[in-house]
C-alpha cells in the first residue's frame, strides 16, 4: 500500500465514509481524478471489507464519448469491478449546461445507486475542487450553506453521498497515477470557457495564485471548514426551532409569523431553508438572494404577496402564517414572477 492508498484509507476511517459490508457506487468518468479513486478503491475493498461497483455517466458532448465509455468499461474488466452505464442525450436549450449536466449526473448516479442496492454513491471530488466550489459560490454570492462547499459525507436526493479524496489534491492524484503507470483519459469540455468552472479552474485561480495569494488554494479550503464548524453550530440551534413548522398537506408547511419574527434572522433562514427543502426535496437553486426576497415578504410585503423559488416552490404570507408550498410539474399552475398579490 503507497502513501496515497493510505491517506485514502485514513480518511475513509477517520471519516467514517466506508464500512465493512458496505456496497459502494462510485461514478467514474475516466478522467484522473476518478480513475485514481477506483484503482485505490480496488486495492483497499478487500482490507477494508467493502464491495465496489462502478457507474458512468456517457454525456455524448463530443466525439470521444463511446470511447470513454469503453475505456472505463475495460478498466473495471481489469479490475474485476461490475460497471453500469447511464445515458445523458439531451441538453437543455436555454439556462446553464454545466448546472444542468451536474444535476443530471447526481439524479443519475444516485438512481443507479438505489437501484443496485448500494448502501453510499462516491464521488472523486479532491480539494482542488473544494477551493474551486467555494470561490465559485463566493462570485455567486452563496451564504453559509454554500461556502461549506463540499462535504466528505453527506445526504443528497434522500441518499448518502462521500467524496472520500477532499483531504488530497489533484497534484498527488496525478502523482499517483504516474508512480503506478495508470492511464487516463481527458476530457475535451475541461478546456471550454463557456463552463464558469473551467474559467475559474484555468484562469481565475492561476491569477490569484500570481499576483495576491500563492496559497489561495488552501486559503479556500481553510474558509470552507471554518465556515462549516459555524453553521455545524448553527444547524445545531436551529433544530429546537424546526418544531415550530408544522405540516399542512403534501408538500405543504407553514409557520407561525410571531414565532418566525421573534428569531435571529440566522435562524429564521435556517427554519425557512428546512420547510423549503421539505416541499421541494433538496435546496438546488436557492441561494442568498432567495432568502433575502423571503425575509422581505415577511417584514415588508401585504398579506397575500408570494415569493416563487426555483424548483416550482411558493411562499405565501398569510394573516398569521408563512406557508410554503411544493408543487408536482404537472399540477403546478404557471407563475408569472418572483412578487404577486393574491
Amino acid at each position: 500500500m503507497n502513501k496515497f492508498e493510505q491517506t485514502l484509507k485514513t480518511t475513509i476511517l477517520k471519516q467514517d465514509l466506508l464500512r465493512r459490508g458496505s456496497r459502494v457506487l462510485l461514478g467514474v468518468s475516466g478522467g484522473s481524478d476518478s480513475v485514481a479513486l477506483l484503482s485505490a478503491l480496488a486495492e483497499l475493498r478487500t482490507d477494508l471489507g467493502f464491495q465496489l461497483i462502478v457507474g458512468h455517466v456517457n454525456h455524448h458532448w463530443h466525439g470521444q464519448a463511446g470511447q470513454h465509455q469503453k475505456f472505463v468499461q475495460d478498466l473495471c474488466k481489469d479490475l474485476n469491478v461490475g460497471c453500469d452505464v447511464v445515458h445523458l442525450r439531451a441538453a437543455p436549450a436555454k439556462g446553464s449546461k454545466e448546472e444542468w449536466a451536474r444535476e443530471q449526473r447526481l439524479d443519475k448516479l444516485v438512481a443507479l445507486a438505489k437501484t443496485m442496492k448500494c448502501h453510499c454513491l462516491a464521488l472523486a471530488h479532491h480539494r482542488d475542487d473544494l477551493a474551486q466550489t467555494v470561490l465559485m459560490r463566493i462570485i455567486r454570492g452563496a451564504g453559509l450553506l454554500g461556502l461549506q462547499g463540499m462535504l466528505p459525507k453527506r445526504e443528497l436526493l434522500g441518499f448518502l453521498v462521500i467524496r472520500p479524496l477532499l483531504d488530497l489534491s489533484r497534484k498527488s492524484i496525478l502523482e499517483y497515477l504516474t508512480d503506478k503507470k495508470i492511464i487516463y483519459k481527458v476530457d475535451p469540455t475541461n478546456r471550454d470557457r463557456t463552463f464558469l468552472r473551467n474559467r475559474i479552474r484555468n484562469e481565475l485561480i492561476p491569477l490569484l495564485e500570481q499576483d495576491y495569494n500563492a496559497g489561495i488554494g488552501q486559503a479556500l479550503v481553510n474558509l470552507s471548514r471554518n465556515v462549516l464548524i459555524d453553521y455545524d453550530f448553527l444547524s445545531s440551534a436551529a433544530e429546537e426551532q424546526k418544531r415550530l413548522i408544522v405540516r399542512k398537506g403534501k408538500q405543504s408547511y407553514q409557520v407561525k409569523l410571531s414565532d418566525l419574527k421573534a428569531l435571529h434572522s440566522a435562524l429564521q433562514h435556517l427554519v425557512i431553508r428546512s420547510m423549503v427543502e421539505l416541499a421541494k426535496g433538496d435546496l438546488r437553486q436557492i441561494s442568498l438572494s432567495h432568502m433575502d426576497e423571503v425575509e422581505d415578504l415577511i417584514f415588508s410585503r401585504p398579506l397575500g404577496s408570494v415569493v416563487d423559488l426555483p424548483g416550482k416552490v411558493v411562499i405565501k404570507k398569510e394573516k398569521n402564517f408563512l406557508r410554503v408550498k411544493g408543487f408536482f410539474a404537472s399540477k403546478r399552475p404557471r407563475l408569472s414572477s418572483q412578487r404577486r398579490k393574491t
